[in-house]
């Protein structure tokens, strides 16, 4: 299926920067995501807590974000970091270090190899796209072996194919869900519900000017100059001064971009900004 050429390669150019690929594609069968997950929202905030962070609950690196550079990594570099926060906390991963993180590198060629969106081979080139729902298939059907064994900069692996996949089943998630309906990926009450009963979320979110600096409280979305679609990590909820609730969101373009890496939201630039968004179990 050939993707929309506005979806399929965007180019943001930061001064003094990497270049960012911007390369998310439309996830495949979202329509019927609630409904073959299983997962309803008909629950409401009320014993909910007014703010919620993930982060409080994992060991204090985990915040420090990865750095895609110039690659499209960024749908590796997001399930890598939310499976690795479910199976250090599941105690499947007992050591806090980068290199027992699921690996980023598998997780993103993997899914652009099995995915369905291309007509000719891709996993090697750092520019093409793939989904959310891609790499997560790849998470739940086939794990992930760690860091140590395939580092980003990995140019293989050397022994055989059943060494590497029982490796990889060492660290598998179990499922993921639709944390909003169809057609809009924010839920205010699925959000918050999930966040803190289940953990941290991956979302697909547009990118414009605000984003790109990502600096102070991103509180009005420019449709207009959107560039493309980038995955990263919602982690965190709270309730300003007026009221409002404002969500955080951990990216992969290192520690000088926004606040050591992540970003406040308020909930008018979510609801026009994000479009899709899973949680997982493990």
């Amino acid at each position: 299926m050939k993707a929309n050429k506005r979806n399929q390669l965007e180019l943001l150019r930061r001064r003094g920067n990497p270049t960012i690929i911007l390369n998310v594609k439309d996830s495949p069968g979202q329509s019927t995501d609630y409904l073959s997950e299983g997962v309803t929202f008909k629950a409401t905030v009320a014993g909910l807590p007014e703010a919620f962070d993930t982060r409080a609950l994992i060991f204090p690196q985990w915040s420090d974000p990865f750095n895609q550079g110039s690659t499209g990594s960024c749908v590796g570099q997001a399930t890598g970091k939310l499976m690795q926060w479910h199976l250090y906390r599941a105690r499947v991963i007992r050591r806090r270090h980068i290199r027992y993180c699921p690996s980023r590198k598998f997780l993103w060629t993997a899914s652009k190899e099995t995915d369905e969106f291309e007509f000719r081979p891709t996993s090697m080139i750092n520019s093409a796209g793939t989904s959310l729902k891609a790499c997560l298939d790849v998470g739940r059907k086939y794990g992930a072996p760690t860091e140590r064994i395939m580092p980003m900069r990995a140019d293989g692996f050397d022994r055989t194919e059943e060494e590497f996949y029982k490796l990889a089943e060492n660290y598998k998630m179990k499922s993921y869900h639709a944390t909003s309906p169809h057609g809009s990926g924010y839920h205010y009450e699925g959000w918050k519900r999930w966040l803190a009963t289940q953990g941290p979320m991956m979302v697909r979110g547009w990118v414009d000017p605000a984003f790109a600096r990502g600096r102070g409280v991103l509180n009005k979305f420019d449709a207009q100059r959107a560039r493309g679609y980038h995955a990263y990590l919602c982690v965190a909820y709270r309730t300003n001064k007026r009221g409002e609730t404002e969500y955080c969101f951990l990216n992969s373009w290192g520690g000088r971009w926004g606040d050591g890496g992540s970003v406040w939201m308020t909930e008018g630039y979510v609801m026009h900004a994000i479009s899709e968004s899973y949680g997982i179990r493990v």
